[in-house]
């Protein structure tokens, strides 16, 4: 794989890129004015570039979620695991351990994710409907019912939770399915 690789399709360069990719583009530039690979892979549809990261930010970096950003954290890269989606596993958990602040803690916690494990360390009843539910929606979704959210609820959640945890499931079901899909190679490596 080369190193100017950003994924297994064809992609337009940010110094090619025209008229609405252009502008895609500069929407979704980081500080430093670089395009992620994860964007200039959706090149070929650039109408979808901006509303994904829109998404993407008003349900990870918006101060009306109900969660804190390190549960927020945690829900993405369980997804993220269960979809085999090794670059959002690796990015999301070193987001989950730098908010959760204690990172023995946090290892153990995203071990116990990861072996699906997490009844055998997480106390919290609030958590462990969390990540329960979490796993269903992401790997059997047709499984789900109101009985799943009589139980979020009973474990404490309210429905703005359940809201915002059902679209963070998806979205990152989402995210890994496209950086898997289209094998997208951030920095120098592979991902997927």
């Amino acid at each position: 794989m080369r190193d100017d690789q950003v994924c297994w399709l064809e992609f337009v360069p940010e110094t090619e890129a025209e008229s609405e990719l252009a502008q895609a583009y500069r929407s979704v530039a980081g500080p430093d004015g670089r395009v992620d690979n994860l964007y200039k892979a959706m090149s070929l549809s650039p109408a979808a570039i901006e509303p994904a990261d829109r998404l993407y930010k008003a349900l990870l970096h918006n101060a009306d979620c109900p969660f804190e950003p390190w549960l927020r954290e945690l829900i993405s890269t369980q997804v993220a695991l269960l979809c085999g989606c090794d670059y959002a596993a690796i990015n999301h958990g070193e987001n989950f351990h730098d908010f959760y602040g204690n990172r023995s803690a946090s290892e153990k916690l995203l071990a116990a994710v990861r072996q699906q494990q997490w009844p055998d360390i997480t106390k919290e009843p609030k958590l462990a409907a969390i990540l329960a539910f979490n796993h269903d929606l992401t790997l059997a979704p047709e499984t789900i019912s109101s009985a799943h959210m009589d139980k979020l609820r009973t474990a404490g959640l309210n429905d703005k939770q359940i809201v915002y945890l059902v679209q963070i499931s998806a979205s990152f079901a989402y995210w890994a399915r496209v950086i898997n899909g289209l094998g997208i190679c951030l920095g120098d490596e592979p991902v997927g």
